[in-house]
């Protein structure tokens, strides 16, 4: 879910639970992924909570929301967050069905799938294809997932260029998921090329979106 430019990025997690608590699945399903990662900034602290996490998940795919259901569809197939009701099948129909109409979450589990079985050339595939369609190039985890795939030489030739772009564009959708690990593998890029400036600008950012390793690094 966007969030209003009036609203700070160290506050979002209040202004998500509000949302989801009016019944909004974009802010279910953000609030959600806040809850999977934990989230940290100068003034929130929210601890890593898997259960809490499915249930919103689970009440925003419920609604429709097809991002939520891939990310439900990951909880029931490894059991985070769900307990007894793990379903690895059920888990991987859901994963399967969003990544089958082109949802980029769908996409990006069946990605981290295939890249956890080493099938990089299939996920770098599924993730290109997915990018192609302009209208899928607002997901940040996408555009990081695609940027990965190219600075590292996974399953596509190197072209660190083209994968650092697409790192800034996943930064440029924050606090979209996927965006505050774009701007710390950015941080990390420049840093390793001597540039301070720019590897300044991109770890604020991180620590900014509450990514735990850029905050400690400031602190």
């Amino acid at each position: 879910m966007s969030l209003p430019s009036s609203i700070p990025l160290s506050q979002r997690f209040s202004y998500f639970e509000q949302q989801s608590l009016k019944g909004d699945p974009r802010a279910q399903h953000s609030i959600g992924l806040l809850l999977w990662n934990g989230f940290t900034s100068s003034t929130e602290q929210t601890p890593i909570d898997p259960e809490a996490s499915a249930r919103w998940h689970a009440a925003a795919a419920v609604q429709g929301n097809l991002d939520a259901l891939a990310v439900f569809g990951g909880c029931l197939r490894t059991g985070t967050g769900v307990g007894k009701y793990k379903s690895i099948a059920l888990g991987l129909r859901c994963i399967e069905y969003s990544a089958s109409i082109g949802n980029p979450s769908g996409v990006n589990k069946k990605g981290a799938m295939m890249e956890s079985n080493d099938d990089y050339f299939g996920a770098m595939r599924l993730y290109r294809e997915c990018y192609e369609d302009e209208s899928k190039r607002t997901n940040a985890l996408l555009l990081f997932n695609l940027g990965y795939c190219l600075i590292h030489g996974e399953g596509v030739d190197h072209d660190v260029d083209e994968g650092e772009k697409l790192w800034r564009d996943a930064v440029a959708l924050a606090p979209e998921e996927g965006s505050e690990e774009a701007a710390w593998f950015l941080y990390q890029q420049y840093s390793e090329r001597g540039d301070v400036v720019k590897a300044r600008q991109y770890l604020d950012i991180a620590a900014d979106l509450g990514l735990e390793d850029a905050v400690l690094m400031k602190k």
